[in-house]
């Protein structure tokens, strides 16, 4: 709790300047990555949320692939998420990457696609 009460408010700090000079540079749409963002109420903070999603045992393979895993060290992150039922029905979208690399991809396109023509609020209201 002490580190996240350092780090998180230099992480918005560092947002904040991201979405800024994209908002100067002109672009119509910035994409964050927030780890636990449901998790820790950063849903709140932006238009739209799209959830990366995979069955659980292919999550599980996945992580445990990594040099140092655990089944301890999985258990403890899963522990500090939500179900991945849940954040799927929180999602405005949902790309789900058990699918080939090619089918991800063309479900990003189709996600970045649709928001172009969406108009957001939240650098409004919430970042400038």
């Amino acid at each position: 709790t002490r580190l996240e009460a350092i780090v998180h408010p230099m992480v918005h700090a560092a947002e904040r300047q991201l979405l800024k000079d994209h908002a100067a540079a002109g672009a119509g749409l910035a994409v964050l990555e927030v780890p636990l963002l449901f998790e820790t109420g950063g849903d709140a903070r932006v238009d739209v949320t799209v959830v990366v999603s995979a069955p659980t045992q292919v999550q599980r393979e996945r992580v445990m692939a990594r040099d140092g895993m655990t089944d301890a060290k999985f258990e403890a992150i899963r522990s500090r998420q939500l179900a991945e039922v849940e954040k799927r029905r929180r999602a405005d979208f949902i790309v789900d990457t058990h699918l080939t690399i090619p089918e991800s991809y063309a479900q990003v396109d189709a996600i970045v696609d649709a928001l172009r023509v969406r108009r957001g609020t939240a650098f409004q209201r919430l970042w400038q």
